[in-house]
């Protein structure tokens, strides 16, 4: 037997484990306990110890329900809380009470039998045998009992005293005939078909003969009617009817107040006054259609943000740079800057702007900005001034057609001279050149 509330907790793993394994011991024991859970759940199950009773608590979550009685002691289901059961496909619609009378009683498949062999109009009765059931009978038959049984049977015709003249009945073996009840209603004798005769006196019997016809009027007429109503009468049964459309005194006055000559139809100017004058009407106007006109397709109500800082915008989405604030890292230099240099212009790198020492500013050997005398060594005979080369292409000369070791020259040089020639020994290979980075 174990309980568990089916909250795990927040714990270090040992206690994690033994929380788990409590609850899969709750669910598999179905939270037996004497007492209900104390967090119970919808559908959740119950085996009530104390009472040996299996219980589910329903979906409101506000009550156990009771689904049967066990027999520990023998092992069995003692009883099932039910008002109807179903077996396989078939439903028992009997209820408990009637189930009890049946307590005692032995009933035999024969009779189980007969009572699911109950049709309509079918009778089920005990003869000799035991339980037998009749078959319903054919219209007009009625039942016929016998020294031990009962059965269907043509009804009997109707049996009548014969009445003679004096009124008195001597017998009850033949039919009443049209004869002997004019002699009892008129006292005639015989069995004339001839009328019978009244004497009419003053205060007694009238010749205005009580008719078929005004037996129909008189059971027309309500209990209780009287010949004369008053106008209030008459109104008030009127307008209690269905259907009756009364004219009613307010009904003379809403038709007083429509104007003479008035007539359902209406013009276009006077629905639009009296639409327009609806409240809420929400009257779609000429200006309300040219203003939508002058909106473009697709466009919307959107006011575009403000920005501030370094890049600031207005309403209309202009951006402007604030003045003083563009700083290095806001641009985009294909290298890192050195003390001194300067920042010129390179579409071949990377944002076009490269970080080179000033022009005529440095005398390093080969630094950018520097002259040197140099020899074109590409094969290119003729290069005019103010073309550029690769360093690569140029070596240190000087005028004795001997080159200064065998170093070349690095970065990107713009001749200042003539090359007319290639080549080493020749005059006209030799120029100034300028690093222009």
């Amino acid at each position: 037997m174990s309980q568990h509330d089916m909250n795990i907790g927040n714990q270090l793993f040992p206690a994690t484990r033994a929380d788990i394994n409590t609850a899969l011991v709750a669910l598999a024991s179905t939270s037996s306990g004497a007492t209900a859970p104390s967090s119970a759940v919808a559908n959740q199950i119950w085996y009530d110890t104390s009472a040996n009773i299996l219980r589910i608590y329903n979906e409101a979550g506000s009550a156990w329900i009771d689904l049967c009685t066990l027999d520990q002691s023998s092992n069995k289901v003692q009883s099932i809380t039910t008002v109807g059961l179903t077996l396989g496909a078939t439903a028992l619609t009997v209820t408990g009470s009637e189930l009890n009378k049946l307590a005692g009683a032995s009933v035999t498949t024969t009779e189980l039998d007969q009572i699911s062999a109950i049709t309509r109009g079918s009778i089920i009765y005990g003869n000799a045998s035991g339980t037998a059931r009749l078959a319903k009978g054919t219209s007009g038959q009625v039942l016929t009992a016998t020294a031990t049984d009962i059965t269907w049977a043509a009804a009997p015709a109707p049996a009548v005293a014969a009445i003679t003249s004096d009124g008195t009945i001597p017998s009850l073996n033949t039919n009443i005939t049209a004869g002997e009840i004019r002699n009892l209603i008129g006292a005639g004798t015989g069995n004339s078909d001839s009328d019978t005769v009244y004497s009419i006196q003053d205060g007694e019997l009238s010749e205005n003969n009580f008719t078929n016809a005004d037996h129909s009027k008189l059971n027309g007429i309500a209990t209780g009617a009287t010949v004369d109503q008053t106008n209030a009468e008459i109104r008030a049964a009127i307008e209690a009817a269905t259907d009756s459309n009364v004219f009613t005194d307010a009904d003379h006055t809403k038709l007083g107040n429509i104007e003479t000559a008035a007539t359902a139809d209406q013009t276009d100017a006077e629905i639009r006054a009296a639409v327009e004058a609806a409240a809420d009407s929400n009257v779609f106007t000429d200006t309300d259609h040219t203003k939508l006109n002058g909106i473009a397709a697709s466009a919307n109500n959107y006011t575009h943000p403000n920005h501030s800082g370094e890049v600031t915008s207005s309403a209309d989405g202009a951006t402007v740079i604030a003045g003083n604030v563009v700083d290095e890292a806001n641009l985009k230099i294909s290298n890192s800057p050195t003390n001194g240099y300067v920042l010129t212009a390179q579409s071949a790198n990377a944002g076009g702007l490269t970080w080179e020492e000033a022009a005529g500013g440095s005398t390093t050997l080969g630094a950018v900005g520097t002259y040197g005398l140099m020899q074109n060594h590409s094969g290119t005979a003729t290069i005019t001034p103010g073309s550029t080369m690769a360093g690569s292409d140029l070596k240190y000369h000087n005028l004795n057609y001997s080159i200064s070791g065998t170093t070349a020259a690095t970065g990107t040089w713009r001749v200042m001279g003539h090359y007319l020639s290639s080549g080493a020994g020749s005059l006209n290979g030799i120029t100034v050149c300028v690093r222009i980075s």
